[in-house]
């Protein structure tokens, strides 16, 4: 038997904004918040819905590789590049080098799922009418979905998947990207 169980476990959210070196490429910011006061989730597979658009990894691989898990309380963003593959110039789309799905699990695991089949595919359906009906702004062109797993304490648990589902991103967006590095501070004392 299968169920499905919907839970505010985390809050997923991207940012979209044009890459200043190349014309259709984005550089795209995915934050995540564990909102769970005990629960830990490992991050899956990034999925961009429908065949228009490419997801990737930025050029340093470093910048997803280092989150295994994203423990209880705690936030996490992460960073790609996204692609037009409508457009002629992008010549990705015609030697099939790039997809609309990114593995993000560590490991090197290459087990995709296919966000096109049921029953990922009726829940986005009703996920992206809902979020339509509450958008505030003009409809975007640009779903993704994430897949995420419950990290289970104890092994005799069954495997929990997660999808949670963005829709109408905006890929116009003319805003630069900015960072804001926080984290440990070295001191050293002479």
């Amino acid at each position: 038997n299968s169920y499905l169980q919907v839970l505010p476990s985390l809050d997923v959210s991207f940012a979209i904004s044009m890459c200043s070196s190349r014309l259709q490429e984005y550089i795209v910011r995915m934050d995540v918040i564990n909102k769970t006061p005990s629960d830990s989730f490992a991050l899956n597979q990034l999925s961009c819905v429908g065949t228009k658009w490419a997801v990737s990894t930025l050029p340093s691989r470093d910048s997803i590789s280092f989150v295994e898990t994203i423990p209880a309380n705690q936030a996490v963003s992460c960073f790609f590049k996204i692609k037009d593959l409508s457009t002629s110039s992008c010549i990705e789309a015609a030697d099939g080098s790039c997809g609309s799905d990114i593995v993000l699990s560590p490991g090197g695991s290459t087990d995709v799922f296919d966000v096109s089949r049921t029953p990922i595919t009726d829940f986005h359906y009703q996920e992206r009418h809902q979020q339509g009906k509450l958008a505030k702004v003009p409809r975007g062109l640009l779903d993704f979905i994430l897949i995420s797993k419950a990290v289970a304490v104890n092994s005799s648990k069954s495997e929990q998947l997660l999808s949670h589902h963005t829709c109408h991103c905006s890929a116009l967006s003319q805003n630069p990207v900015w960072w804001l590095m926080e984290g440990p501070r070295t001191i050293t004392l002479t």
